[in-house]
This record gives structure tokens, C-alpha cells and sequence, in this order.
């Protein structure tokens, strides 16, 4: 076995600083061998619980265990306040070190931890895998395409599409400068993957394309990178806050532009009939040229609109019972799953 030690500094979050360096070292099993220091803010959940409860002061953590590996990690912590009242529970995101914590890993060889969902507890339970799973240092396409296209997951696209197209339509309708038509395809990028998110938009927009909007399924593509974009803001932890959510709405407005620009400007002539129209007439009798008036009319409408999507898919995210995203492939990348 080998071992990895490291020193958390004041105001590090605790697990979110583990889980980033099992992924950073590509880790497949490793356990937690011992750990000292002190906490300053406490998220917990106690047993049988839903929810979780916050616990704000000075604590000692007394032992801090966990099974370890980049497909996610289990822990549990016992702390102790200034009066020796001791806790116990799950670790969540959101405990903050004090001064200090000093931890030992024990890297384990040969075997790879999963996470699996298991239907008699309703959680993602630990699969061991001894040798590893083939691609456990670089995972492939198929085995991320497996983890993602889950039985749930497509459930999930389903309802998601339906989301997109009764949003979508209802705001064509009212000729919002908005659109709103990609709250369930950024829904599935953050639970069940970039891929999964991705494959929403598409099929969002050629099904809708079909049923009543040929303009929509010119926009496929762009509906595919709404997707792609916001499952890999959440796999980088980007939609941990509703604050980073926002950071995550601009990165996905800025790839929504680089698509639609080219498609809105040489299919459509910068003209679709949405209510985003307004800005592009008003750019035009402005006298700016065609081209930098579409790229103001995407930019800006889709800055609010991904904006306002994003925190809206984080919301109901947050919202969803643990239950439910235990069986998410991905919503460990959002919210604590175990």
C-alpha cells in the first residue's frame, strides 16, 4: 500500500479538497489512515436523515473515516465542540478547517472502487473491483457513455425534453426576448453528465422542429452545446453555489454564441422570428452591420436566458430529495450523494 499525506490550510473545505485530489491523482481505492486538526463550520448529515444540519464554532475532529476513490468517496466524521460534546455522521461539502487538517491516505493497489446504484437502499453503494476496470487511469468514451446513459438517465432526458418544449413554446408565444428552452437539457447535463445533456438538446430540438418549429431544429447543434457546456461546468464543480451557477449561466451563454452566431447570421439572414428580433432591428437602425448586430442580439439575450436557466436548474437540483439524486450518475457534482 502506499501512502499520500497532506496539510489543509484555514477555511479549506474538507471533503471537497479530498474528492479534488482523488481525481487529481487519478486514485482508484484509497482509504483514509488518520486524520488531525479542527473545524470551524461543521455540515453534517445524522443518521437516517434526509437533510443536513450546520454546526458553527470551534470543533476538534476526533476521527475522520472514508473509502476513497475519483468514481466517489464515503466518509464519516466524529467531532467534538469546546464543552467535549462529540458528533458523528456523514461528511458533506461545507466544512471549513479552523487551523489544521493533517491527513494520511493509504493508496490501495490493484483494485478499483465504484459506486453503483443499489435499489434495496436507494444509494449509489460501493462496488469493489479487483483488478481494476479496464481504463481506470484514462476512463474510455464507453465506459463514460455507460455511466451516464443509466435506465433513470434516460427517464430523466425524456421528462427533460418535454420541459424544454412546453418552455419553449410558452415563451415563443409570448414573444419574450428570452427562451427558456433548455432548463431540462441543462437539468440532465448537471445529473446525469456532459453526454446526457448534450444528447437532451439535440433531441429536444429536432423533435420540436418536427412537431411545429423547423427554426428549432436548425438550432439543434446550439441546443447540443447548452448541454455539453453546462455538464462540464458541473463536472468541474462550477455548480456547487448559486454563485458559481451564475459563472456557469455566462460560460454557457459565451458557447452558445460561438454556434448560434454562424447559424442565426447564414441560415436565417440574423432574422428567426423570435422576440430576440427586437435587438437585432434595433442594432440595425442604429447603423451597425448585420454581423456584429447578430452577435450583440445572441450574446445578450442568451445572457439572461442561460443566466436565469442555470439558477433555476441549480434550484431544483438543490431541491430533489437524496434519494432521487443518489440515482443520478453524476449529481455528486452538484450535490453530496452518500
Amino acid at each position: 500500500m502506499e501512502t499520500l499525506a497532506l496539510r489543509l490550510h484555514p477555511g479549506q473545505d474538507l471533503k471537497i479538497e479530498l474528492d479534488r485530489l482523488m481525481e487529481k491523482h487519478k486514485i482508484e481505492a484509497a482509504c483514509i489512515l488518520t486524520c488531525v486538526g479542527s473545524l470551524t463550520t461543521a455540515v453534517l448529515r445524522f443518521a437516517n436523515q434526509e437533510t443536513s444540519a450546520r454546526l458553527d464554532g470551534h470543533f476538534e475532529i476526533v476521527s475522520l473515516t472514508g473509502v476513497l476513490s475519483r468514481h466517489g468517496s464515503h466518509y464519516h466524521i466524529a467531532i467534538a465542540d469546546e464543552r467535549g460534546t462529540s458528533y458523528g455522521a456523514h461528511l458533506l461539502d461545507g466544512c471549513k478547517v479552523y487551523t489544521t487538517a493533517e491527513i494520511v491516505i493509504g493508496i490501495i493497489p490493484a483494485t478499483s472502487f465504484l459506486r453503483t446504484f443499489d435499489p434495496e437502499t436507494g444509494y449509489p453503494e460501493l462496488e469493489v473491483v479487483s483488478p481494476p476496470h479496464k481504463g481506470a487511469g484514462t476512463m474510455s468514451l464507453s465506459k463514460h457513455l455507460k455511466e451516464d446513459f443509466t435506465t433513470t438517465s434516460v427517464v430523466l432526458i425524456s421528462i427533460a425534453i418535454v420541459i424544454n418544449i412546453v418552455a419553449g413554446q410558452l415563451v415563443s408565444m409570448l414573444k419574450l426576448p428570452i427562451f427558456l428552452d433548455s432548463i431540462g437539457t441543462v437539468l440532465v447535463g448537471l445529473l446525469a453528465g456532459p453526454w446526457a445533456g448534450g444528447v437532451t438538446g439535440l433531441l429536444t430540438n429536432l423533435i420540436w422542429g418536427m412537431i411545429s418549429s423547423p427554426v428549432a431544429a436548425a438550432f439543434s447543434p446550439v441546443a447540443m452545446a447548452i448541454g455539453i457546456a453546462a455538464g462540464l461546468c458541473a463536472k468541474y464543480g462550477l455548480f456547487k453555489t448559486w454563485w458559481l451557477a451564475i459563472i456557469s449561466g455566462l460560460i454557457i451563454a459565451i458557447f452558445n454564441a460561438v454556434v448560434a452566431v454562424p447559424i442565426r447570421l447564414y441560415m436565417f439572414g440574423g432574422i428567426t422570428g423570435s422576440g430576440a428580433d427586437f435587438i437585432t432591428s434595433y442594432m440595425l437602425a442604429l447603423s451597425k452591420d448585420l454581423f456584429g448586430s447578430v452577435v450583440v442580439t445572441v450574446f445578450t439575450s442568451n445572457l439572461i436566458d442561460k443566466v436565469v436557466t442555470a439558477l433555476l436548474a441549480w434550484t431544483i437540483v438543490k431541491a430533489l430529495p437524496l434519494r432521487t439524486t443518489a440515482r443520478m450518475p453524476r449529481a455528486k457534482c452538484v450535490v453530496t450523494t452518500t
